[in-house]
C-alpha cells in the first residue's frame, strides 16, 4: 500500500511541469494588445476611441474612417455580435451591470414623469426626456461590463461592422437616447455609412495576441 502511494506521488510530481506549462500556454493565448480587455474569444477596446480614460471620445467619424483606424492599429471594427457579447459580459446580462436597469449608471437620457391633477379631478401624467451631455471615457464608473469594457451603453452610439453597402448598425445608444430603449442584447439603430454623426463614435476588436507577442502588462490601458 505504501509503495502504491509513493508511486502516485512520483507520477504527480513528474507530470506537474507539463500541467503548469499547459496552463501558462492557455493564458498566453488569451492576452490582448494594450488598452484592450479579453472577452470570450476575442479582445475589445476598454473605452470608446481613442481608447483612453478621461478623454473625450472622438465623434463625427465616417464608418469607413472607423474601419481604417482600427485596421491601422492591427485591429478590426467590432461586429454586432462581438459588441453585444462584450457588453453583456460572461453572464449575458441585459445591461453591462446586470439584468435590472439602474437609472444613472450609464450616460443615457433620463425620463422625468410628473403627475398633476386636472380641473375635473383626474390625474395626468406627463413624461419629459431630460438630455444628458457627452462624458469623458470611463467617467461613469458603474457603466462597465463583466469583461471590463466601459460606456457600452450611452455616451456615444458606436459603429459596428454589420449591415449592407449603404447602412450599418449602431449599438449602445448615446447621451440623448431614452434610457430603456437600448440594452446589450438587441440590435438598436441603423445608420447611413456616409454620414458624420455628432453622437456616434466607435471602438475596435481584435484576436488574441500570439504567444511570441504576448508580453507582461499587455492588457493595461494606454495612457
Amino acid at each position: 500500500m505504501r509503495f502504491v502511494k509513493c508511486a502516485l506521488v512520483i507520477l504527480l510530481c513528474a507530470f506537474s511541469p507539463f500541467v503548469s506549462a499547459g496552463q501558462a500556454d492557455s493564458q498566453s493565448r488569451r492576452r490582448c494588445p494594450p488598452g484592450m480587455v479579453p472577452c470570450d474569444t476575442f479582445c475589445i477596446d476598454k473605452y470608446e476611441y481613442p481608447n483612453r480614460p478621461g478623454v473625450k471620445p472622438r465623434n463625427l467619424v465616417f464608418y469607413t474612417e472607423a474601419v481604417q483606424i482600427c485596421l491601422s492599429q492591427g485591429k478590426r471594427l467590432c461586429t454586432t455580435d462581438e459588441w453585444s457579447r462584450a457588453c453583456s459580459g460572461p453572464r449575458k446580462f441585459k445591461y453591462p451591470y446586470g439584468n435590472e436597469f439602474k437609472e444613472g449608471a450609464c450616460n443615457l437620457a433620463k425620463t422625468q414623469v410628473t403627475v398633476t391633477w386636472t380641473w375635473y379631478g383626474l390625474r395626468k401624467r406627463d413624461k419629459k426626456i431630460l438630455l444628458s451631455k457627452p462624458a469623458l471615457a470611463g467617467q461613469y464608473k458603474a457603466c462597465v461590463s463583466g469583461y471590463g469594457a466601459y460606456d457600452m451603453l450611452g455616451n456615444y452610439w458606436e459603429w459596428t461592422n454589420a449591415g449592407n453597402s449603404k447602412h450599418t448598425i449602431l449599438m449602445g445608444g448615446s447621451w440623448s437616447t431614452p434610457a430603456k430603449q437600448v440594452s446589450c442584447l438587441n440590435k438598436t439603430e441603423a445608420a447611413t455609412k456616409f454620414y458624420r454623426i455628432h453622437n456616434v463614435s466607435f471602438r475596435c476588436c481584435s484576436d488574441f495576441l500570439p504567444r511570441s507577442k504576448a508580453g507582461p502588462n499587455v492588457q493595461k490601458p494606454s495612457k
